[in-house]
């Protein structure tokens, strides 16, 4: 990509990328994907939080497999879960780390 191409279009091209390469693990049964680990240690509520913040249907929060929810909405909630821990690092003062 060029110094020109516009954030929107990185993002969509990284979402793109993420969502494919999800889709390929999910044809070949490998889950090399280290969130999937996380999603199953959450509980329904906190999947419908995340899955809200990310903009996503909260019907996905009953999926207990991360494999189950597709690529595209794993990459989008990978995504927006990344903004979200840029922005905490930027407004929370270092002494906030409990």
């Amino acid at each position: 990509m060029s110094a020109t191409t516009s954030p929107d279009v990185k993002t969509t091209v990284t979402n793109y990328a993420a969502a494919a390469l999800a889709e390929c693990r999910r044809v070949l049964g490998g889950d090399g994907d280290p969130f999937a680990d996380e999603w199953r240690h959450m509980d329904a509520s906190e999947r419908r939080f995340w899955l809200s913040a990310a903009r996503l249907p909260v019907n996905l929060a009953n999926k207990p497999a991360w494999g189950e929810v597709p690529g595209d909405a794993r990459a989008k909630l990978k995504n927006s879960l990344y903004r979200a821990a840029c922005r905490a690092q930027l407004l929370l003062p270092p002494s906030a780390n409990v």
